[in-house]
Protein backbone atom coordinates (compact mmCIF):
# COMPACT_ATOMS: atom_id res chain seq x y z
CA UNK A 1 0.00 0.00 0.00
CA UNK A 2 2.82 2.41 0.82
CA UNK A 3 4.44 1.84 -2.56
CA UNK A 4 1.30 2.75 -4.48
CA UNK A 5 0.98 5.99 -2.52
CA UNK A 6 4.57 6.93 -3.34
CA UNK A 7 4.00 6.17 -7.02
CA UNK A 8 0.81 8.23 -7.08
CA UNK A 9 2.61 11.17 -5.49
CA UNK A 10 5.37 11.05 -8.09
CA UNK A 11 2.88 10.89 -10.97
CA UNK A 12 0.75 13.80 -9.72
CA UNK A 13 3.17 16.46 -8.44
CA UNK A 14 0.52 19.12 -7.84
CA UNK A 15 -3.03 20.25 -8.31
CA UNK A 16 -4.65 20.26 -11.73
CA UNK A 17 -4.30 23.75 -13.26
CA UNK A 18 -7.62 25.57 -13.59
CA UNK A 19 -6.93 26.05 -17.31
CA UNK A 20 -6.85 22.24 -17.71
CA UNK A 21 -10.27 22.05 -16.05
CA UNK A 22 -11.55 24.78 -18.35
CA UNK A 23 -10.29 22.79 -21.36
CA UNK A 24 -12.33 19.78 -20.19
CA UNK A 25 -15.39 21.98 -19.73
CA UNK A 26 -14.85 23.29 -23.27
CA UNK A 27 -14.93 19.76 -24.69
CA UNK A 28 -11.37 18.43 -24.55
CA UNK A 29 -11.28 14.63 -24.28
CA UNK A 30 -8.04 14.65 -22.32
CA UNK A 31 -5.26 17.13 -21.63
CA UNK A 32 -1.75 16.05 -22.66
CA UNK A 33 0.72 15.57 -19.83
CA UNK A 34 3.10 18.06 -21.46
CA UNK A 35 0.39 20.74 -21.35
CA UNK A 36 -0.35 20.22 -17.66
CA UNK A 37 3.37 20.18 -16.84
CA UNK A 38 4.01 23.44 -18.73
CA UNK A 39 1.06 25.13 -17.03
CA UNK A 40 2.30 24.04 -13.61
CA UNK A 41 5.58 25.77 -14.49
CA UNK A 42 3.65 28.97 -15.22
CA UNK A 43 4.03 28.81 -18.99
CA UNK A 44 1.18 29.98 -21.19
CA UNK A 45 -0.46 27.21 -23.20
CA UNK A 46 -3.43 28.00 -25.44
CA UNK A 47 -6.26 25.57 -26.21
CA UNK A 48 -7.25 26.32 -29.80
CA UNK A 49 -10.70 25.17 -30.88
CA UNK A 50 -10.45 25.46 -34.66
CA UNK A 51 -13.98 24.72 -35.88
CA UNK A 52 -16.57 22.26 -34.61
CA UNK A 53 -14.59 19.08 -35.38
CA UNK A 54 -12.81 18.21 -32.14
CA UNK A 55 -9.97 16.47 -34.00
CA UNK A 56 -8.93 19.94 -35.26
CA UNK A 57 -8.55 21.28 -31.72
CA UNK A 58 -5.05 21.53 -30.28
CA UNK A 59 -2.92 23.01 -27.52
CA UNK A 60 -0.33 25.53 -28.66
CA UNK A 61 2.80 25.36 -26.54
CA UNK A 62 5.09 28.35 -25.92
CA UNK A 63 7.65 26.94 -28.37
CA UNK A 64 5.05 26.56 -31.14
CA UNK A 65 4.54 22.80 -30.71
CA UNK A 66 0.94 21.61 -31.15
CA UNK A 67 -0.69 18.72 -29.32
CA UNK A 68 -3.95 17.65 -30.94
CA UNK A 69 -7.12 16.68 -29.06
CA UNK A 70 -7.40 12.93 -29.73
Amino acid sequence: MGISLVMAASINPGPVPSSDIQDFLSGARSVPEQVTHARRQGKEVTFVQDGKATYNWYWLMPDGTKFYNV
